[in-house]
């Protein structure tokens, strides 16, 4: 009797164990949501879940939304601009519908 309630605790604590390892791995996967925003002369831009969006604060709707030029961690955004961690910006030029990204240089490097 006694072995069967050992196999039943062990097998009981390896699930809990395997659960909260899970868990906390799982975690560490979520969606960043907004990485970046800025809020220029009446227009809200904001980088959320991988695209670049602009934003009408007053009548609630998207002006653009764009992928961005590549993943990775944003630190800012503008009009048509994105700032990497890594200090790339990139431009999207030529219209919204048409146009692409532009790299135009990198902060670490400007003098």
């Amino acid at each position: 009797m006694a072995r069967k309630f050992f196999y039943v605790c062990a097998g009981m604590f390896l699930i809990a164990l395997s659960y909260h390892l899970g868990a906390r791995d799982a975690a560490g996967q979520s969606n960043p949501g907004i990485q970046a925003f800025s809020n220029e002369s009446g227009g809200m831009f904001a980088v959320v879940d991988g695209s670049y969006i602009q934003f009408d604060p007053h009548s609630g709707g998207r002006f653009v939304t764009l992928p961005l030029p590549v993943s990775g961690p944003v630190v800012g955004t503008g009009n048509f601009v994105v700032v990497y961690r890594t200090g790339d910006v990139y431009v999207h030029e030529g219209g919204a519908a048409t146009g692409a990204w532009v790299l135009k240089g990198n902060l670490h490097a400007a003098k």
